[in-house]
């Protein structure tokens, strides 16, 4: 199965990211706070990470950053 990581500070991008893609059968984990999903990531475990550019703690190309630097 497919997993996809999602994080979005914005709550209804988040749950419209999530509910769109686990109707088309992807598992997904979803974060609004990217400390958290960084906290709780999993190297290698995401086929696909959707992340925000624009949020309060760091954006989302540093979160990519750091999680592929695990």
């Amino acid at each position: 199965m497919t997993r996809i990581l999602v994080v979005d500070d914005d709550n209804d991008n988040l749950d419209l990211f999530t509910i769109v893609l686990e109707h088309a059968g992807f598992k997904v984990n979803s974060y609004s706070d990217p400390v958290k999903a960084l906290e709780e990531f999993w190297p290698n475990n995401y086929d696909l990470l959707i992340l925000d550019y624009l949020m309060a703690s760091f954006n989302g190309l540093e979160l990519y950053e750091n999680e592929t630097d695990r």
